[in-house]
Parts: structure tokens; C-alpha cells; sequence
């Protein structure tokens, strides 16, 4: 009876075996690099602990309990980008994917930094589309205004952001930023100025705050060695977890091995206990206890840069000469040096010379905003003359602000002024 029984398991596991065999897909890449890959639900977001990290030219993975509804996910280390595929589609195909260049189309995690004059903000939700779907995240104070979206596809993305300040949800314009697939950062970071008046985070709490700046005492901040909050994350909706056929199998597999071992490893044990004893001791083997939790110390918060010292702003007289009917009335500002534009995120400086200027990303301009993606090639034109200085929004995409008000014609600007070109944030000051 016994001898049956045993037959009979083995049997029964080298058929699971055999059958777990063939639910495995194989990748094939052109060249050796670092890559990651892991089996999910279409859905899925992160990559999961299981997930392989390897630089081989071939990557093995079981599709595990998941079954048909799964799919393939690759990200290369080096840019960041992400190639996805149905399991049943790399099935009809011989059960290898050989993966190319052409099949990364989206970027496996993309942030946003939700700020309203350089803070963080509080509490919003955002919407990402793009031209593989929509995406959505969650902001609350412990995530510092960062939004983190996952499987975003390369190219133009139209940003959407809601939240409510006092009980009313503000007009926030939405904004276009595009995704390239050459990247200096695997995880690319868009920062999105808000020009209405939101609540915020303050620099010392994770408390939101509106537009004074009143900080909440008692609180920690996210990153100062609290655990981070969830960011709920919905890319395409969800389907039911897993295949039921495929899971009961794995059931089966899991009790087969389990009654295999019940059986199989007392026996084992009882009769080689002698030597199983005399080799432990030879080796001195020793089982580690388990370590004292009170013992460790604590994991030190994460320091906290400081906060730059706030430029002073140059008060400036104002004169009253007459305006030059030719040109654009503006208010007159006796400038005492040169006027320039000093960033309120980087503190770079940029000269405004006399005449008209465009600002725009493009390079070798004087009023050059390089890299900003949010700044389209013909943004805004600001005109100096002597101590006249106007802005003019070009018809741009993400649009121009002077305080936080939209520029729908020309502009007058001061000293102290902010402007505002997409997201790139500017102060008005001279020397």
C-alpha cells in the first residue's frame, strides 16, 4: 500500500513538473546590458521583489499562477524604458520573445513635482495622458508633492492636475511636457508650477499649509524616516487576480511536494541520524539567533537640505517719463544696473539686453530656457527700452504668468516681479 501511495506522488509531481515546465517564456536580447524582468498582471506598477535583474543575452521566466492573463515586463537599467508583452502572444510565438529596440515604447517610472511658489504641494490628484492610455496618481503631504506614475508611454504627455484650496478647486491649465527616449535619468522628474494659491507642505512638516507659511509643530516629515504612504496608481483596469486553473494546479503541486517530504524525509533522517549528527559536528554548524531588534540603532532620518537664504529684492524709484507712443505702454522702472531674470529654483541669472527678445528652449538665444520642456521654441517676447520692460505671451502651450495672473496681451513688468514661462519660475531684478 505504502509502495502505491509513493508511486503514485511521484508520478503526480513529475507531471506537475513537466506541466510548470512548459508555462515558461524565454527572452533574447540582441546585446548583453543590465536589464530587470518579472511576469504581472497587465496593470502592474512597480517592478515586484521576484523580479530577475540580470545581463545575460537570455532571461528565463515561469509565468507562475498568473497563467495567460499575464504579461512580460522588461526594463533596461540604463534608460529607464519598458517593453511590454501578453504571455499568450510570446506563446503563439514558440514561447521566446526576442526583444528589439523598437518594443521599449514607454517609461517604466515617471515623477512629477507638484510645486506652488517653490513649495510642495499638499494634496492633488494627477492625470497623465499619453498616447498608450491614461495614468493616475494620488499626492498627500507625506509624498512631498511627488507624483509617481508608472508604464507612461514615450512622446507628448498632457498633464492634468486637481485640487482645492479654501474649499474651491482652482483653474489649473493643463500642461504638455514631453517624454523622450533618451533620457540623462532613468526616472525622468517634470517639475509642474501651480500659479493659483493651493495649500502646500511647510519646509519643517508635512502638515499642509496655505499662503502664510505657518508650520504645524509636532509633525515628521515624509522623508525623515517616516514610512512613505502608498501613491494610488491606476493605469488601465484591473482584472480578476490570477487564473483559477492555474492556481488550483499550483495548489496541487505545492500538497504533492509537501506529501512527498512528510513521507519520504522521517525515514531519511531516522536512518542516517549517526552520520547527519557526526557531519554537523565535524563542521560545527551552528544555528544564529535570532538578532536583538532593541539592540540595532535606529536608522537615522534623512537630513534635510536647507533652505537657501531668499535673495533680497533691489527697491527701485519709479519715474514718470512720457511713453513712446511706437512702441508697447509699460510701466516705467528706473532700473539702477542692468535688469535680468534670476530663477527661483536655481538662482541662474539671465542678462535682458536692449530690443526685442524671445524666450524660448532652444539654445544660443540670449533669453535661452535649454532643457525646460514645459518652454515652447517661440514662448514669449520681453521688450526693453531703457528702463520700459514688457512681456508677451507668442501663443505658447503651457502659457505665460507675471504674479500668478495669465498674460493675455503686453505686460507691464517691475522690479520684484515674478513671471512665470510654462513651469520655469524667473523674479524681475537688476544691478
Amino acid at each position: 500500500m505504502r509502495r502505491a501511495l509513493a508511486r503514485t506522488i511521484v508520478a503526480f509531481v513529475l507531471s506537475a513538473v513537466a506541466t510548470a515546465a512548459l508555462a515558461q517564456v524565454q527572452l533574447v536580447f540582441p546585446s548583453a546590458a543590465e536589464r530587470v524582468a518579472w511576469v504581472d498582471l497587465p496593470s502592474a506598477a512597480a517592478a515586484p521583489d521576484s523580479a530577475q535583474r540580470s545581463s545575460e543575452v537570455k532571461i528565463a521566466l515561469s509565468t507562475g499562477a498568473l497563467g495567460a492573463e499575464s504579461s512580460v515586463f522588461v526594463v533596461e537599467s540604463a534608460s529607464g524604458n519598458l517593453a511590454i508583452r501578453p504571455v499568450t502572444q510570446i506563446q503563439k510565438e514558440g514561447g521566446t520573445w526576442k526583444v528589439s529596440p523598437n518594443d521599449f515604447v514607454r517609461a517604466h517610472h515617471v515623477q512629477f513635482k507638484l510645486t506652488h511658489q517653490g513649495k510642495p504641494v499638499a494634496a492633488a490628484q494627477v492625470s497623465v495622458k499619453h498616447k498608450l492610455g491614461l495614468a493616475e496618481a494620488l499626492v498627500t503631504p507625506s509624498d512631498q508633492g511627488i507624483a509617481n506614475l508608472y508604464g507612461i508611454g514615450l512622446g507628448p504627455m498632457q498633464v492634468t492636475v486637481k485640487t482645492k484650496s479654501e474649499g474651491k478647486e482652482p483653474d489649473i491649465p493643463t500642461m504638455t511636457f514631453e517624454l523622450e527616449k533618451s533620457r540623462y535619468q532613468p526616472v525622468p522628474l517634470f517639475e509642474v508650477a501651480i500659479a493659483p494659491k493651493v495649500d502646500v507642505v511647510t519646509s519643517e512638516s508635512t502638515s499642509p499649509s496655505g499662503e502664510t507659511g505657518t508650520d504645524s509643530p509636532g509633525e515628521e516629515r515624509a522623508t525623515g524616516g517616516s514610512a512613505e504612504r502608498p501613491v494610488a496608481q491606476r493605469t488601465e483596469p484591473a482584472p480578476d487576480r490570477g487564473n483559477p486553473f492555474g492556481q488550483f494546479l499550483t495548489l496541487l503541486v505545492g500538497l504533492a511536494l509537501g506529501g512527498a517530504l512528510i513521507y519520504y524525509l522521517p525515514k531519511l533522517v531516522q536512518k542516517n541520524h549517526a552520520q547527519i549528527d557526526g557531519a554537523l559536528a565535524k563542521v560545527g554548524v551552528q544555528i544564529p539567533k535570532d538578532p536583538d531588534p532593541a539592540a540595532d540603532d535606529p536608522l537615522p532620518a534623512t537630513p534635510q537640505p536647507s533652505k537657501p537664504a531668499p535673495q533680497a529684492q533691489i527697491l527701485l524709484d519709479q519715474g514718470q517719463p512720457t511713453p513712446n507712443p511706437a512702441e508697447p505702454q509699460a510701466a516705467v522702472v528706473a532700473f539702477t544696473g542692468s535688469p535680468g531674470l534670476v530663477s527661483l529654483t536655481g538662482g541662474a541669472r539671465l542678462e535682458i539686453p536692449e530690443g526685442r527678445h524671445v524666450v524660448t528652449r532652444e539654445p544660443g538665444a540670449p533669453l535661452s530656457l535649454a532643457g525646460e520642456a514645459s518652454v515652447s521654441r517661440s514662448h514669449a517676447e520681453l521688450y526693453r527700452d531703457g528702463s520700459s520692460l514688457t512681456v508677451e505671451d507668442l501663443g505658447s502651450t503651457n502659457g505665460t504668468y507675471v504674479n500668478g495672473q495669465k498674460v493675455t496681451g503686453v505686460t507691464p513688468l517691475k522690479a520684484g516681479d515674478n513671471v512665470q514661462f510654462g513651469t520655469s519660475t524667473w523674479r524681475v531684478e537688476a544691478r
